[in-house]
């Protein structure tokens, strides 16, 4: 893994139903990485928006007490998230990461996302 730079939703569980059916997030979610709902790749035309860009690091999360969470290396960000959640298992809301925040397309191609509405336009464009 590249320091400094990380794939958005690489923090995530999978969730199936009694059945061996992989659950997926609804279109109500009230987060910019589920308002579009997380839907089989190939609605994507096999292009996973996991893959499409990165969050480049530093970034800050502030967690649903308030708590922030921030760093340099996202290994280390997201370790520290994980050890929230399971810190505060009853939590069921997500972060929220606090703008401005730049992503990564490629190595030549970075944009700056200041809010939650344009984070929302860049994930479109990965479909």
């Amino acid at each position: 893994m590249e320091t400094g730079i990380t794939q958005i939703g690489k923090l995530s569980n999978i969730y199936f139903d009694l059945e061996g059916k992989k659950l997926t997030a609804n279109k109500k979610s009230k987060d910019w990485w589920d308002k579009e709902g997380w839907e089989d790749k190939e609605e994507y035309d096999g292009k996973d928006k996991e893959d499409c860009f990165k969050l480049v690091f530093p970034a800050t999360f502030v967690m649903p007490d308030g708590t922030e969470i921030g760093g340099e290396e996202a290994e280390t960000v997201y370790g520290e998230v994980k050890d929230w959640y399971n810190n505060n298992k009853d939590s069921k809301d997500y972060p929220t990461l606090i703008y401005p925040v730049e992503i990564e397309f490629d190595e030549t191609n970075r944009e700056t996302v200041n809010n939650d509405e344009e984070m929302i336009q860049w994930k479109k464009t990965c479909k």
